[in-house]
């Protein structure tokens, strides 16, 4: 075996390890970051004005009632904001 032949082979195995290295080893990609979500005001799920009273904002939970947590959550907040009880 000659030194060029020794040379070829272990260039060979560099390149190959590299090669392989590069193609089933990559660092593994970070998460997308998903967007924190951005709670939409009572007033506007249930579609009356933020100074409306209680009777309108129970109207209007009637209204748009579908099971929907947000417009569940939105009731209740509605409710807390104009002092009713839960």
């Amino acid at each position: 075996m000659t030194l060029t032949d020794l040379a070829v082979i272990l260039f060979g195995l560099f390149a190959g390890y590299w090669v392989v290295s590069k193609l089933f080893f990559r660092a593994p990609k970070a998460p997308m970051p998903v967007p924190a979500e951005t709670p939409v005001p009572w007033y506007q799920v249930l579609k009356v004005d933020p100074q409306a009273d209680l009777q309108t904002i129970e109207a209007a939970y009637q209204s748009l009632r579908d099971g929907s947590q947000q417009i569940e959550a939105a009731y209740k907040a509605g409710r807390a904001a104009r002092g009713a009880l839960p």
